[in-house]
């Protein structure tokens, strides 16, 4: 059987069964491990890791379904499995809107927030706002919450629309075979 091991794999643990042979992108594997789809794949069977968390952004009462519209129509440009998320997070500002909390708990995702403060110190380039920052006092919320909440690396940069701005962060990930 051909295996397709995604590049963002960190690494793989232990030894690979006899039965499995590593392919690169171009063959259509029978299994392919990671976050990103490929349309042209007919018959592979996804192993989705999750291991992306998702930062979020919001006006005040934006409704779950608009949330759940913006993700759903990014990680689709971005051919990206939205099971592979395992977390949403922004700011504490936001630790109680009802559209996020609404829209985790129909995917049954962890929610976590973090402090202006604790949003500012995160290191990397972000695309900053001056009008977030006037209302949150960090000057982007979703980039750098999808960082602080998955100690990773930016993969989908801040996406907004309609009151709701999304952007994703990939943890590092590993295969372990026993």
């Amino acid at each position: 059987m051909l295996v397709y091991i995604e590049d963002s794999c960190e690494g793989i643990e232990g030894t690979m069964p006899k039965e499995l042979h590593r392919c690169q992108m171009e063959k259509n594997p029978d299994i392919a491990i990671g976050v990103r789809k490929n349309p042209l794949w007919k018959d592979t069977l996804y192993l989705v890791p999750k291991v992306i968390v998702l930062g979020v952004g919001c006006r005040k009462g934006t409704e779950p379904g608009r949330i759940e519209e913006k993700v759903r129509q990014v990680f689709s440009q971005e051919e990206i499995f939205l099971e592979s998320i395992c977390r949403v997070s922004s700011i504490d500002l936001k630790k109680e809107e009802a559209g996020i909390l609404g829209f985790c708990k129909k995917y049954g995702l962890e929610y976590a927030t973090f402090s202006a403060q604790e949003l500012q110190d995160v290191e990397g380039e972000f695309s900053g706002s001056d009008f977030v920052r006037k209302i949150t006092g960090v000057d982007n919320v979703c980039e750098r919450s999808a960082v602080c909440g998955s100690g990773g690396k930016i993969i989908i940069t801040r996406q907004a629309e309609c009151g709701v701005t999304v952007a994703a962060a990939m943890k590092k990930w590993s295969i372990r075979f026993e």
